[in-house]
């Protein structure tokens, strides 16, 4: 089988743009390697950052819960004591508020109570924010993970193809220039 100068031209063109093909595909199936690796490396310490925010959010309400119980067991015993009750001596200079069983500041509107009830809903919170943020991060990643994989797969396919292509090319070539 004979070939032409011409059929020659066509081919050297053909594995020179088989080439430049090539060297695209390869560079960007580098860049979406590295872009999986970085975000990689992003969400690998952010879902650390998160799991070490849940795991503080969840002894600082367990600590919160068992401060708020130490306090309700101290004023509910100081409700019934009486043991501040002045007995009316010569001075009368006892304060009239040693007369009554000591109630302290446990209310339920105010006070140590409602301070450490607003702070262990403020954990709670914490605690809600940060799975969520946990699970939206990683159903982000998860969706940049399949679509940089499928990317990479169809862009390998091409390279394969084109690889191929530029050896039987090259291959023709040589026979053409050996003819």
């Amino acid at each position: 089988l004979f070939r032409s100068s011409a059929d020659c031209d066509k081919l050297k063109a053909e594995i020179a743009q088989l080439g430049e093909d090539i060297a695209d595909l390869s560079t960007a199936i580098a860049e979406n390697d590295a872009a999986v690796k970085t975000a990689t490396d992003v969400r690998t310490k952010e879902s650390a950052k998160n799991a070490a925010s849940l795991e503080d959010a969840k002894e600082a309400s367990t600590a919160v819960a068992q401060a708020t119980a130490v306090l309700k067991e101290f004023y509910a015993k100081a409700a019934k004591a009486t043991s501040f009750v002045q007995h009316r001596g010569p001075g009368d200079d006892a304060p009239a508020s040693f007369n009554e069983p000591y109630r302290g500041m446990g209310g339920a509107s105010g006070g140590v109570m409602g301070m450490l009830d607003v702070i262990l809903s403020d954990f709670v919170r914490l605690e809600t924010e940060s799975r969520t943020s946990e699970l939206q991060a990683q159903r982000s990643f998860d969706s940049f993970s399949s679509d940089s994989a499928a990317d990479r797969a169809g862009k390998q396919a091409t390279l394969d193809a084109s690889s191929k292509r530029k050896t039987a090319a090259e291959k023709e070539l040589n026979e053409a220039q050996e003819d």
